[in-house]
């Protein structure tokens, strides 16, 4: 796996930094530095579009993993996905207004969406 340099918080088993990699099939994963983190957490993330990583946190518990729980206090940073749009040119452009959310998954299927204070206010800063 190829990182990509991009820091997306701290992993909530053993402290240490996560960051985006790449994988031979070109998809993307926020997966923990540390290689000897007891829980090897990692999760997937959308293979396309600019990824804005927030400064809020996903507040829906995280799962034990391995038999392990995580520490406390430990949340999951919400990314926000920002979509590209091909232009006739050849080129790409951003397309803002079709942002959506992630943390380990999208937020649009989270049961919580609808209450969940996070979210409302990073759509109110990024689809504005």
């Amino acid at each position: 796996m190829i990182s990509t340099e991009l820091n997306i918080g701290d992993c909530p088993y053993c402290g240490d930094e996560m960051f985006v990699f790449r994988t031979q099939s070109r998809s993307r994963m926020a997966k923990c530095i540390n290689e000897c983190c007891p829980a090897q957490f990692g999760y997937g993330i959308p293979k396309k579009g600019n990824l804005e990583i927030t400064a809020l946190f996903c507040p829906k518990p995280i799962p034990s993993r391995k038999g392990l729980e995580p520490q406390p206090h430990s949340h999951i940073q919400l990314l926000a996905v920002i979509p590209k749009q091909y232009i006739k040119t050849g080129t790409f452009r951003s397309q803002s207004k079709k942002t959506y959310f992630w943390t380990m998954g999208p937020c649009f299927t989270c049961s919580q969406r609808s209450t969940c204070e996070a979210l409302a206010e990073a759509k109110e800063e990024f689809l504005e």
